[in-house]
This record gives structure tokens, sequence and C-alpha cells, in this order.
């Protein structure tokens, strides 16, 4: 008995080997045909993403090649926001037409889609936020009015790698004028009447004194770097060959700009209000003066601030800060129509040499002053469409 036991045991014992064996050698087959797939499949992936950062293009449902006159909205799966910088547009008085085919909420439609392809598809995202007025119903012209929950549905429709945040703010009223103002003198002063330079209404100057210092001081800015401004009549025309704030951060800058113009406006009073905080005895030049030393002038010259971007911090400085009081409490914007971007440029002669530049390369172009197809039929055509089928 004792000889069968030990037989029958090493019988079972050899059964086991073999079977271990073979399962050791079908383990090692999968393995190899999984590490294959695997490899194929990160190729694949590789290809694809070499694919669009060459090109600059991305593939529609259909196959074809998107470009900028070929964007239609998509679903996408959103990265996670940056905190870096924002991008920042004051949303058009809703029901304002324009002097080309073309509406301008299908401007601003246009205008966030170019955004999200040509910078948010490629670097970041960073959030934009979308300024509307709460206080619509004050507009003088009438033609304001609500941004509807499918207005801002739309909106984000367009850009499906961003997150779109609408922040309404007052525009006609309270905060968004002058401190101790009213709405009647200041009817006044847009008429040439009381001293005042006749021209813009009072929602144009509104939307100047707030990109002169009163967006840069708004709570949805907390926590963020930099802050680029858009409108919503103008485009980025191609796809960014950098990430433009992580530019800024490397290069130490605190305001850009792309291109240079002219304005008269109020000029001479906003030099006399600004002059006492510019040292004109620093060494180099300072931008935007013509002259020498203490003689010196400012005649207009400005930054086109339609595109921009800057620091916050700047804006929220003491040196800024104290400027700003005095600019609203001699009624620079709404007395004598002094523009934003003549602002601008006192701005960057209180910045040090150095920490401004100017990027001719950036991709943008405001309405026909830099695209002269603008306002097209078939840009009204697509819009049309788009609200159609909302």
């Amino acid at each position: 008995m004792a000889s069968i036991g030990s037989k029958q045991w090493n019988n079972v014992m050899s059964l086991r080997k073999r079977r271990r064996s073979v399962s050791h050698r079908c383990q090692t087959f999968l393995n190899i045909k999984l590490r294959f797939f695997l490899s194929i499949a990160s190729c694949c992936f590789a290809i694809i993403v070499v694919f669009r950062s060459v090109l600059g293009v991305s593939v529609g449902s259909g196959g074809h090649l998107v470009g900028v006159e070929d964007l239609s909205p998509t679903t996408r799966n959103k990265r996670s926001e940056s905190s870096l910088g924002a991008i920042v547009l004051l949303a058009p008085q809703r029901n304002e037409g324009s002097i080309w085919e073309i509406s301008r909420f299908c401007m601003l439609l246009r205008a966030v889609r170019s955004i999200d392809h040509h910078l948010n598809r490629q670097f970041g995202p960073y959030p934009i936020f979308i300024l509307v007025a709460k206080d619509y119903k004050l507009d003088p012209k009438g033609k304001d009015a609500v941004y509807t929950p499918r207005d801002r549905a739309l909106l984000q429709n367009w850009a499906p790698n961003s997150t779109i945040h609408f922040q309404e703010v007052n525009l006609y009223s309270e905060d968004a004028l002058e401190p101790n103002v009213t709405a009647e003198e200041i009817s006044q002063w847009r008429a040439g009447k009381n001293g005042g330079i006749a021209g813009r209404d009072i929602g144009y100057q509104s939307m100047c004194r707030l990109w002169s210092g009163r967006l840069q001081s708004m709570s949805f800015l907390d926590g963020f770097t930099y802050y680029l401004r858009m409108d919503d009549d103008s485009l980025f025309t191609k796809d960014f060959a950098f990430d433009p704030f992580q530019r800024m951060k490397e290069e130490n800058l605190e305001y850009v700009y792309r291109r240079k113009a002219k304005d008269k406006w109020g000029i001479r009073e906003l030099w006399k209000v600004s002059k006492p905080y510019v040292d004109l005895n620093r060494q180099g030049t300072i931008p935007f003066l013509y002259g020498y030393g203490v003689n010196r002038r400012y005649g207009g010259s400005q930054p086109y601030n339609n595109f921009h971007i800057s620091t916050v911090s700047f804006w929220r400085s003491k040196k800024w800060s104290l400027l700003w009081e005095d600019m609203n409490r001699n009624h620079l914007f709404f007395k004598y129509r002094v523009g934003d971007a003549n602002v601008h440029a006192i701005a960057l002669m209180l910045m040090k040499n150095g920490s401004y530049a100017m990027w001719p390369e950036v991709p943008y172009v405001h309405n026909s002053n830099d695209y002269s197809s603008w306002g097209k039929k078939a840009w009204k055509e697509e819009c049309d469409l788009a609200m159609s089928n909302g």
C-alpha cells in the first residue's frame, strides 16, 4: 500500500508541473500581445497630437479639416482651467446692430469662438469672462437688454474648449458713474453743455472708465496674475505660436499691446491731472511723450488697447489708485470724453522701462480697422442658422 501511494503522489506532482508550464506559456503569450497593442495605440495617439500641433487644425466629425472660416460648435472634454490669466470681454448692447451685415451679438459669438479655437484649444485653457449689464433697462439708447439663458448657452456652445463665466455689472448707474455725479449731469456734459465735450453717449464713456481701472479692481479677477482684453468686434485669426500669459511671466512684463494709435479727446485735461504723477526726470525714454526732461508733453499717442494684456496688480497699486481717484474727481471720462486708450498711455508712463512691450505678431484683428472683409454676409448667415437651431 505504501509503494502504490507513493507512485500516485509522484503522478499528481508531475501533472501539476505540466499544468504550471502550460499556464506560464499562455500568460507569456498574452503579455506579449498586450504590450504590442499598447505600443500601437500609443503610436497612434502620438501621431494625432503631432498632426494637430504642426498643422494647427482640428478634425471635424465628417473627417474634414476645420479652419477659421469653417468652425462649427462641437462638444469636447475640457481640461482644468488655468489661474495664470483671464480673458475678459464686455458684451455689446444685446440688440445693437452695426454698420456691417452682422449684429453685435453675432460678432460676440465669433470673437468667443476665435479665442476658444486659436488660444484655448492649445494653451490654458484660460477662463473667459463676459461682462453683461445688469442695469440694461437704463440704457438711454434702449438697445441693451437681458442676455437670456439661451444666449448664454449658445455662447458656451461655440467655445467647447473653454468655460465662460458671465459677470453682471452696472454700466449706466451707481458704480459705473464717477462718484457724486448724476446721470442727468452726465447727459448735459454729453450734449456739450456746462463745459462738457460733446460726443459719445453714457454707455461708451462708461466702457472707457471700465477699462481704465474699474474692471481691474473687480473681485472676479482676484487670484489671477494677468488679464487679456478682447472686444466683441475683434477676432484671433490663427493659432497662437506661444502662450501669451506664460510669455508675460517669462519676460517679467506688466503690459503688452499690439500697435499704436492716436486720439485727441480730452488729452489736455488728462495730462493736467496726470502730469504730477509722472517722473519726468527719470532716465531713459518715457513712452508716448515728446520733448525732453520736465518739458515733456503728451500729445495723444496711445497703445491700441482693444487688445492688451496686463498684470492685475498694477491697476490695484497705490500709485495707480491715487491717480484713478484724481481722474474721477476731475470727471475726465464723462465730462471731458477721455478714452481708455489715452489713460493706458498714462499707465505705461508709470511703469518701469522694460516692463512693457509691443507684440505686433499677435494674430488679432479689430473690425474693419484691421480686416477689410469684416462682417460679410456669410457671417450673418452662419449666425442666423445657429440662432434658429438654438
